[in-house]
């Protein structure tokens, strides 16, 4: 088991770390009951609350946002990806794409989980929301990365950010590159979410950080009328306190999260020691905009269990207290076993031209495809067991293209894989001797390598896989890396995609009978959306600017 699984107590929780949503407490008609109020409440400035306050305030309502951190979520940790179609940056790109084509290749890839109806009007509307990001002060630019990658090189805007170009999705689709990147330097989530704080704050939302809610507060007629929240108050030594365990959490979230989530509990004491308790009331309705559920792996393991060795990808905030929120008022819950694991193995683009094989021996996918699609096929279809196999001639560029580069996400992309050449792969100079080396059937091997260096011969792959990286295996010697979840030097990122039901037409949360409950709308990662089904990279900010201006048109229009 990975660090991850074993940080998990005995009773499959965390400590105080991820404190669990209170029962909720009905309002009560007495004097000092409520300590403020306005129209709407949104829990959470990520990209989903952040772009939920201002299409609120749009509306002419009042908005309070209750953020227990400093905002940004997930999203300021992102490479800051939007996948749009049909936008002003392909055409001046060259790329006549269109709405249908957009819908096309999403319709096969997300597996269902929203209606089509719905589905259409992301798609219609993924220009006009890009266009909105802009006025919000959001930059993005044209220049297209025709390369292979997870995340653009430096220097380019645009790229195949999914599985556009695989065989399969060119029958269906034209490809377009429609990975857009927020311009800025490095992964540039941070950017984004900077860019909607500012735009949230200068138009009015009353943004209230160091807010942990604790429980939603129901009306008489089960409606949601409020939330109740303990607030650090902002003058006193405890918040200096309270900012600085903040900035060390956000140090090591990322690459550290055990000294992360150690952090954290200290946070909870001091929350629950000085906060001060608030209940605000909101007249029009409360929007749920927390993140998802990565970061609580007891949730993790009650939910997707095959997925407890890979490595949460967010913020520590991210520990499903919107899911659990919903739930404790009656929200129902889908899509819970559904989680998008990238297992990347470009860069080093080489490894493409290498073979993905499993226990047996056998490929089982090709090697050009989207990471997502790799990740889900190991962990689901091959029992999380796989290895990548290159020969000799592919390890001095393998070398080559993960050292260190400036301004490169290098730490991200390149450093764990140059780890992995120098202390983690397996070397033999005969494929028997390789396979015995990783517990891989050898005969399986023999024969899988046969029978790929004859379809190279010919150009064609069973798999489908792009010509461009097609080459035969050599003679040797022969190289293998393990793809398995449980390697510890090459971590698998991952983010669980299920979330609260909603109504698609509304954003409003649903319960196990498809009844809504009134006042309570969930948007983002807490809620089912878009990539839900699966994960296409940029879909899960298109998806947060979507729901969370879903849910404030619909609490306008009421």
């Amino acid at each position: 088991m990975s660090g991850f699984a074993n940080s998990i107590t005995e009773s499959g929780h965390y400590d105080s770390a991820s404190y669990a949503a209170g029962e909720p407490i009905t309002v009560r008609d007495e004097g000092g009951f409520w300590n403020g109020d306005t129209d709407v409440i949104v829990i959470g400035l990520g990209a989903a609350g952040a772009s939920a306050a201002i299409e609120a305030r749009a509306g002419g309502k009042q908005v309070m946002v209750l953020e227990r951190f400093e905002g940004g979520g997930a999203t300021a940790l992102s490479g800051g990806i939007y996948y749009g179609g049909a936008t002003e940056q392909l055409r001046a790109a060259g790329f006549a794409d269109s709405v249908d084509e957009m819908y096309s290749y999403l319709k096969n890839e997300i597996d269902g989980a929203v209606q089509d109806t719905t589905l259409r009007d992301f798609c219609n509307s993924s220009a006009e929301n890009l266009k909105w990001l802009e006025a919000q002060g959001v930059e993005f630019g044209c220049r297209v990365d025709e390369e292979k990658r997870s995340y653009p090189r430096v220097g380019y805007d645009l790229y195949y950010s999914g599985n556009e170009r695989a065989s399969s999705n060119k029958k269906l689709s034209k490809p377009a590159p429609r990975g857009h990147r927020v311009s800025g330097k490095g992964f540039t989530g941070g950017v984004l979410a900077e860019k909607l704080i500012q735009s949230a704050i200068a138009q009015g939302v009353d943004v209230r950080l160091q807010a942990r809610v604790r429980r939603l507060i129901v009306g008489d007629s089960g409606e949601i009328v409020g939330a109740e929240a303990l607030v650090i108050p902002s003058t006193s030594r405890a918040a200096l306190r309270h900012k600085k365990l903040i900035r060390k959490v956000n140090k090591y979230q990322r690459f550290l999260p055990h000294i992360a989530l150690n952090t954290l509990r200290q946070i909870s004491k001091l929350e629950d020691a000085e906060g001060v308790l608030c209940r605000i009331k909101a007249s029009k309705g409360v929007i749920l905009a927390t993140g998802s559920f990565a970061f609580n792996r007891a949730m993790i393991n009650r939910y997707a269990p095959n997925y407890i060795n890979a490595m949460p990808v967010g913020t520590v905030g991210c520990d499903g207290s919107g899911i659990r929120l919903g739930q404790s008022v009656g929200g129902a819950v889908s899509y819970m076993d559904r989680v998008s694991a990238w297992r990347s193995i470009s860069p080093p683009s080489c490894f493409v031209k290498g073979i993905i094989v499993n226990r047996e021996g056998r490929r089982f996918i090709a090697e050009d495809s989207y990471l997502g699609h790799i990740g889900r096929a190991i962990v689901e279809q091959q029992n999380d067991s796989a290895w990548i196999i290159i020969e000799k001639s592919e390890l001095k560029q393998a070398y080559l293209e993960t050292l260190p580069r400036v301004n490169s996400g290098w730490l991200s992309l390149g450093a764990a894989f140059l780890v992995n050449l120098i202390v983690n792969l397996k070397k033999s100079s005969s494929l028997e001797g390789l396979a015995k080396a990783c517990g891989i059937d050898a005969s399986g091997l023999v024969d899988t390598v046969a029978g790929y260096n004859k379809m190279v011969d010919v150009g064609i792959d069973e798999f489908e896989k792009a010509s461009k990286y097609l080459k035969k295996i050599g003679s040797g010697s022969y190289y293998a890396l393990s793809l398995s979840t449980k390697n510890p030097l090459l971590p698998c990122p991952s983010i669980p995609m299920g979330g609260l039901s909603i109504d698609e037409m509304t954003g409003s949360v649903l319960r196990e009978d498809g009844s809504a409950i009134k006042g309570l709308y969930a948007a983002g990662r807490c809620a089912v959306g878009i990539p839900s089904g699966f994960y296409i990279s940029g879909t899960a900010v298109a998806d947060c600017v979507y729901s969370g201006r879903r849910a404030a048109k619909h609490i306008c229009s009421t």
